[in-house]
């Protein structure tokens, strides 16, 4: 079993809206995330780590963010559907126009 990954919303701004978690967070509210999305966050001032695991990753951010090196998050996936319309037909205006 591994341990989580919690962190605190520590922004004096209050609530946070947090894309990467898809999600509002409260202004001192505690969160589990993955080792990724800690990286990102804890590189930030508005979050403080709260379990061992969040202590370990916000070392690791914190240099990397004194370093001047990108955080890196996981790449995007790409589509799942191609280009093509369900039938197989090219999509609406991709058709040369005469």
């Amino acid at each position: 079993m591994t341990d989580e990954i919690t962190i605190t919303n520590v922004s004096p701004q209050g609530s946070l809206d947090v894309p990467l978690l898809h999600r509002v967070v409260a202004a001192g509210e505690t969160v589990t995330v993955t080792a990724t999305q800690a990286h990102a966050l804890l590189a930030q001032s508005a979050w403080k780590a709260v379990s061992k695991p969040a202590e370990k990753i916000a070392t690791a951010a914190k240099r990397k963010a004194r370093a001047g090196r990108p955080i890196a998050l996981a790449a995007p996936k790409p589509p799942t559907t191609s280009p093509a319309n369900a039938d197989g037909s090219a999509p609406a205006g991709s058709q040369d126009k005469e």
